[in-house]
């Protein structure tokens, strides 16, 4: 065991990606459902996660927003990413926090027109993050698994790169 995980089962796991790539293609389902107001819960496997938006949008502030969601995802991605990378390389990480904040344009929300027809979109303009590291490792050796972990994020890989969204409406109504 090194930093709470089984390192020979994550070995196991990368060996067993490696000899065979589409073993790790898999599909991520949720379910959203409106909760009244701007509440909304949304269920994951057998998890739930609640969603408010802030009084001063008018809502009742019951849940992290959104975009709050979405940043605190990033930051648990990065986490995980660097854990797993710093396993790889037998580095024992004593304490790890990433700070991360983001500038969102909410007028740009709020419209009532196309978004597309302004040049301000709706969501964050900029993600800045600070990673601090309690370990006895090298300086360097925590900045390149810091920089990889950034490369390899898969919630940060996803919001930088051109994802396709495919939207259906369902003309059947809900009962």
């Amino acid at each position: 065991m090194l930093n709470n995980l089984n390192v020979e089962q994550i070995n196991n796991v990368v060996a067993a990606l490696k000899e065979n790539p589409d073993l790790g293609i898999t599909v991520t389902k949720a379910k959203s459902v409106w909760k009244g107001g701007f509440k909304v819960e949304t269920n994951v496997k057998d998890f739930k996660i609640l969603a408010d938006e802030p009084c001063a949008l008018g809502g009742s502030d019951s849940a992290p927003n959104p975009m709050a969601l979405l940043l605190s995802s990033y930051g648990a991605c990065l986490s995980i990413v660097f854990v797993f990378l710093a396993t790889l390389r037998d580095i024992e990480i004593e304490k790890l926090e990433i700070e991360l904040e983001g500038d969102v344009d909410i007028p740009a929300f709020l419209a009532h027109e196309n978004p597309f027809k302004n040049s301000p979109t709706p969501g964050f303009n900029e993600i800045r993050t600070k990673v601090f590291v309690r370990s006895k490792a090298t300086m360097e050796e925590l900045e390149e698994i810091c920089e990889q972990a950034l490369a390899i994020s898969p919630v940060g890989q996803t919001m930088i790169k051109s994802v396709r969204l495919s939207n259906e409406f369902s003309r059947r109504r809900l009962a």
